[in-house]
């Protein structure tokens, strides 16, 4: 009986030492896969790229990296996700034309990446490849970042902007180009801002809707106007020259830019003012480049617009000009959209991709577009 306990404790030894080797065998570090357990909780699409944070609060890029978008100086491609750094106080990430602006747990506003229009607001024109703190502010609670402008409100609700300026998107009475935030008026009312190339929209706390810079082809303001009269929208999003709103009711408003049928309203006419999409209930609406992708009420998931690259997500690449649905699922909590591709989360905090992966910007370890949302682990 000793003899065969001594014999096991010898393999178990023997064992323990053939996995010791195994794993130092080789002088590198053994590095987590990414792609391995992960749990996001926010998720923002740029241009060829892809920010999140994970529940633990770190960050991590996808896609093209070439103005250290990512927030560090990792190759200007990756296919999956990066982790920016070691930090773990991210709030809320905002990707877009290859910069990101991020909001950390304590209130401060961080800039990364592309700089060339002064959107990163830290005063001047230059790129930067890891998050540099914009001002000294510590109380900002909404960001959004455009093409060439960025918009951002503080807890008080005052709203500030900073960037280009040529249509007067930044809404502070002038054209003129800012590279640090400046307040807009002296409203403490703001509640949410979007926008596209030239224009901003904002929604404040009475449920009325705002617009500045080229608000359609029409007219234009240096300063925020109201948009009609209404005082019962909760929701907006734009992107180019699109621009959507959901009211109290549910109901989904849109107009801008039509060429490619974004707009959702059956045909590829230019819109001026608020048109009613449909008469379905949504609860929130993601704009993309050319392509809209929105969640109704009973938690389906919808698109409409450009399909080159199958950002549609309903498995074909044709171009749909009204609400489209993607699949039968009914557990969607939150849908993103960017350049040519989109994302979703579910109700239990799983991500899926599609569209265009030609960079890598969905994260799966491939090159190659999705016509369907497929998980990323």
């Amino acid at each position: 009986m000793n003899k065969i306990l001594k014999l096991l404790s010898i393999y178990i030894i023997l064992i323990i030492l053939t996995l010791n080797f195994q794993a130092c065998k080789n002088d590198n570090p053994v590095i987590e896969n990414p792609l391995i357990n992960s749990t996001w909780k926010s998720i923002s699409c740029g241009a060829h790229y892809s920010m999140s944070i994970k529940n633990d609060g770190t960050l991590w890029g996808r896609g093209y990296n070439g103005f250290g978008n990512f927030g560090n100086s990792a190759p200007s491609f990756s296919n999956i996700p990066v982790m920016s750094n070691s930090l773990t106080n991210w709030k809320q990430v905002i990707a877009g034309s290859f910069c990101t602006i991020l909001i950390a747990n304590d209130g401060t506003l961080w800039g990364t990446g592309n700089n060339t229009s002064g959107q990163l607001g830290i005063g001047n024109y230059v790129n930067q490849n890891t998050p540099v703190q914009i001002g000294i502010s510590n109380n900002w609670s909404f960001v959004t970042l455009l093409h060439t402008h960025t918009l951002a409100i503080k807890n008080n609700g005052t709203l500030w902007a900073w960037g280009m300026n040529y249509s007067g998107e930044l809404g502070d009475s002038s054209k003129e180009h800012r590279t640090t935030p400046v307040q807009i008026g002296t409203s403490t009312s703001w509640l949410m801002v979007a926008g596209g190339n030239d224009f901003s929209i904002g929604i404040k706390t009475d449920g009325t809707l705002w617009g500045w810079g080229n608000i359609n082809s029409k007219s234009s303001s240096l300063v925020p106007i109201q948009i009609g009269a209404d005082n019962d929208w909760k929701y907006i999003a734009a992107n180019i020259d699109q621009s959507f709103a959901i009211k109290n009711n549910g109901t989904l408003w849109a107009w801008g830019g039509n060429h490619f049928g974004q707009l959702g309203l059956g045909d590829i006419e230019n819109v001026d003012e608020p048109t009613q999409v449909g008469t379905s209930s949504w609860r929130s609406i993601s704009a993309g480049s050319y392509h809209a992708v929105g969640m109704k009420s009973d938690g389906t998931l919808w698109s409409w617009g450009a399909n080159t690259f199958g950002e549609l997500g309903i498995n074909t690449t044709e171009q749909k000009k009204i609400p489209t649905l993607i699949n039968s699922s009914t557990d969607w909590s939150s849908v993103y959209s960017g350049d040519y591709f989109s994302f979703a989360l579910k109700n239990d905090n799983t991500l899926w991709g599609w569209g265009n992966n030609h960079n890598g910007e969905l994260g799966d370890g491939t090159n190659t577009n999705k016509l369907i949302p497929v998980n990323i682990p």
